[in-house]
């Protein structure tokens, strides 16, 4: 598979080029800082200009596509570990930020102030901090299901009266690769097999990307999507004929909630500056702008948003985001070898 080759071999240089990190002297800091960003420009770029204009600090942002968000920039990352030109990697998902952080790709970094982040949301070395979480959820056109007929978990869609009625993105790339790394860490090798067979003989239409999947709902092209809370919410915004559900994975596995994380990246240049936005973007300000996008994001601190929105998040799995970096391999080969492997992904 190319992309799990590609990163096998770039992880090979990163380690590598470690070498050079240590010997070098330290980088000097400037009032800039550039950062990779794999979230939704809508979303971070008000964020990035308000930081702006309370430091003074230019921020230089690289975002991804829709189609390749987080993996295009993770890979870039690891291909600039020598000699690295972005200074801090925010987001949108924590699989892959796991996994940089397992091969020294980042700094270990304390927050200025104690912000009451839970264990569940820090690295154990200190390399990621995550906070305001989407849940993976199912959209659903109200013109072809009913309240009734509506699936309450993911097993469920499965059943053969969805074939040819659901729509996933790629996953390979983003949060649904990480929603499945959970479900195959959660259900262990058989029950994720026996899942995966079940939508290839359901034909579920693989799409490029969440945005296309809530697209493909809203449009009818299919009854129902898997896709991320912030891209249902923008579809119910404008009052498209859809209904979110928070589906439990199974009855005993809950609602999959992935955290936006926010890591320095080893070896940067400007320390300073990458130091000050990352406990901008972990400060109850900034997390509390991204809750107020109704239903699109889940606080993950005491304080802010709805008593409701937090119980959401303290119930939700996975429980443990440290470990998902080991079920992503194992993943990646099943979905090729059980479920996508001879069927033609949709354009």
């Amino acid at each position: 598979m190319v992309f799990l080759s590609s990163f096998r071999v770039l992880v090979v240089v990163a380690i590598g080029a470690f070498g050079l990190w240590a010997c070098s002297s330290d980088r000097t800091t400037s009032s800039e800082v550039i950062v990779y960003a794999s979230v939704d420009r809508a979303i971070a770029e008000p964020i990035l200009d308000r930081f702006e204009q309370q430091t003074s600090i230019k921020v230089r942002a690289v975002f991804d596509t829709e189609a390749n968000k987080t993996t295009g920039l993770v890979n870039r990352l690891i291909a600039e570990a020598s000699r690295p030109q972005a200074d801090v990697f925010w987001s949108g998902e924590i699989g892959q930020t796991v996994r940089l952080s397992r091969i020294g790709m980042f700094a270990p970094y304390k927050q200025s102030t104690e912000n009451e982040l839970s264990r569940r949301f820090v690295a154990a070395d200190n390399t990621w901090h995550a906070f305001s979480a989407r849940a993976r959820v199912l959209l659903v056109n109200t013109e072809q299901v009913t309240v009734e007929e509506t699936p309450q978990f993911a097993e469920g869609l499965v059943d053969e009266r969805w074939k040819d009625r659901i729509a996933i993105a790629d996953p390979h790339f983003g949060t649904t690769g990480t929603h499945l790394s959970a479900l195959l860490q959660a259900w262990g090798e058989t029950r994720f097999r026996d899942w995966l067979k079940g939508l290839r003989e359901n034909r579920i239409r693989v799409l490029p990307g969440n945005a296309q999947v809530r697209d493909a709902v809203v449009n009818g092209l299919v009854a129902a999507g898997l896709t991320d809370s912030d891209d249902a919410a923008e579809a119910v915004s404008r009052g498209a004929p859809v209904r979110v559900v928070y589906l439990r994975q199974s009855a005993d596995f809950g609602v999959v909630m992935i955290p936006n994380t926010v890591a320095l990246v080893r070896g940067a240049a400007n320390v300073s500056s990458a130091a000050r936005l990352a406990d901008y973007l972990l400060s109850q300000d900034t997390e509390s702008q991204m809750v107020a996008i109704e239903s699109a994001f889940f606080p993950t601190r005491p304080g802010v948003g709805s008593a409701e929105a937090r119980e959401r998040v303290t119930d939700s799995d996975p429980k443990e985001y440290e470990t998902l970096a080991d079920a992503q391999p194992r993943m990646l080969e099943m979905i090729e070898t059980v479920w996508l492997q001879g069927n033609t992904r949709s354009p």
